[in-house]
C-alpha cells in the first residue's frame, strides 16, 4: 500500500466517499457507527501523516473492518482497505493472505484512486469463483455520491433466499437462469448493493400507466 500523497481535490473525494461508503455499508447491515464521527479535518490529518504512531486510535489508517449488527452472523465481517495506486500483478498476490479468511464470511472492499478496469472485474470473479470471496473495487472520486440517488438510476433490491419459490410461481419459471443476467461486479450498482452470484435482483422502474412495474434480474 502506497503513502496517501494526494492533491486537495483527492483529499476531498476521499472524505466525501468515506461517508458514502459507511452509509452503504450502514444499510447493507454492517456495525460502522464508531467511523462515523470522523471529521474532514481528521481525514485530511489521516492522509498527510507519514507516521501511523502519530494518527489519533480510531484513524490510525483509513483501513477498518466492521462487523455485521445482526449477531446471528457475528461471524460475517467486512474489510475495507484503501490502496492509491498499484499494479495488477500486485492486486492479484494482495489477496494471497490468511487475513481475509474465513473467505465465505468475509467480504473486502477495495478504494482505488484508479480507475476500475476489466482487471479488477477479473480478480473479484476469480476471487469468488476460487475462494467464495467477496471483493468490490470502488473508484474513490466516482463513489462521492450514491449511485442509487441519480435519478436515472432505478431502484435495485436483491430478493431475499426465502422468497425465491414463490417468485418462480409468480413469473411461472422453473429456474432464475431463464431471466436476463446482471453481472456480478461489472455492473456498478451489484457492487453497491452487496448482490452475488445466483441471488435475483428486483428492478423497480416508474410507468406513465401503472405507475411502477417490477422487473427481475439474475446476478451471474
Amino acid at each position: 500500500m502506497t503513502t496517501l500523497t494526494t492533491t486537495y481535490e483527492d483529499k476531498e473525494n476521499i472524505y466525501k466517499s468515506r461517508v458514502v461508503l459507511l452509509k452503504i455499508l450502514d444499510e447493507r447491515g454492517y456495525d460502522v457507527e464508531r467511523y462515523k464521527n470522523i471529521s474532514p479535518t481528521e481525514i485530511l490529518a489521516a492522509l498527510q501523516s507519514s507516521d501511523k504512531k502519530e494518527k489519533k486510535e480510531i484513524i490510525k489508517t483509513l483501513d477498518f473492518e466492521a462487523p455485521f449488527k445482526d449477531k446471528a452472523y457475528s461471524d460475517f465481517k467486512c474489510i475495507v482497505r484503501y490502496i492509491m495506486k498499484t499494479s495488477a500483478s500486485t492486486l492479484n498476490k494482495y489477496f494471497d493472505t490468511d487475513a481475509f479468511q474465513p473467505y465465505d464470511s468475509t467480504e473486502v472492499i477495495i478504494m482505488l484512486m484508479d480507475n476500475i478496469t476489466d482487471t479488477h472485474h477479473q480478480i473479484a470473479i476469480k476471487q469468488f469463483k476460487e475462494n467464495k470471496l467477496r471483493v468490490s473495487f470502488f473508484m474513490i472520486s466516482h463513489l462521492t455520491f450514491d449511485p442509487r440517488d441519480h435519478y436515472l438510476v432505478p431502484k435495485h433490491t436483491i430478493v431475499k433466499k426465502e422468497e425465491h419459490d414463490q417468485l418462480k410461481k409468480d413469473l411461472n419459471i422453473t429456474s432464475f437462469v431463464k431471466l436476463p443476467i446482471i453481472r456480478y461486479h461489472i455492473d456498478p450498482i451489484t457492487r453497491v448493493i452487496g448482490a452475488m452470484p445466483g441471488d435475483v435482483i428486483q428492478i423497480v422502474r416508474a410507468s406513465p400507466s401503472a405507475g411502477t412495474y417490477s422487473m427481475y434480474r439474475f446476478v451471474v
